[in-house]
């Protein structure tokens, strides 16, 4: 009785919500029934998308899981190279130190044998020209008539030897005295 209460009362807002949805359903099933067919073959193109796109989605996503292992993999791998590459780095810089230390060292011990060389040579040349001079010294102050007996080098050496030797001793027993004296004189 209420169905057609519409028809009596003409148009305006219906409250009801019973007879709102009877009437809702009974506009969808008259318009749906005769374009059953086409709306079936629409549903099922669209299941068939769907479903071909969950299952290009499903290979993908398989596809993706796999290229993600096989970069874990490389990760992994490129993670070791790198540790292996540090290492012998390490090493490198280790055994090049060393040389740059080797050769700084040696450079040094070569610089240093040079002035110890260049030292040695002045010297022996200082004590070569005092030698000279020390000799002249020394057979200046021999007699004439001793000279002529002294030609030999050898006999020259030997003199000079035994007066550098008493010369060394007369200076060591001066030293020796005055030693005493002055350790005496301050106790």
């Amino acid at each position: 009785m209420h169905i057609f209460s519409l028809c009596h009362t003409g148009f305006g807002i219906n409250s009801n919500i019973l007879e709102t949805n009877i009437l809702n359903l009974a506009v969808v099933i008259y318009l749906l029934t005769p374009l059953k067919d086409t709306y079936s073959e629409i549903l099922e193109k669209r299941t068939k998308r769907i479903m071909d796109a969950m299952a290009d989605a499903q290979q993908k996503y398989e596809q993706s899981q796999a290229a993600l292992k096989e970069a874990k993999l490389k990760y992994v791998a490129a993670k070791y190279r790198a540790y292996r590459i540090r290492s012998k780095k390490r090493i490198f810089l280790k055994k090049y130190a060393l040389l740059l230390f080797k050769l700084s060292y040696e450079r040094h011990e070569r610089i240093r044998r040079t002035h110890y060389n260049k030292s040695i040579l002045v010297q022996k040349q200082a004590l070569g020209s005092l030698k000279s001079e020390l000799i002249d010294s020394i057979f200046n102050e021999v007699p004439e008539n001793c000279k002529e007996i002294l030609t030999d080098p050898e006999e020259q050496r030997l003199v000079v030897v035994g007066c550098l030797k008493r010369f060394i001793f007369l200076e060591k027993k001066r030293r020796k005295f005055k030693l005493r004296y002055l350790s005496t004189r301050m106790f």
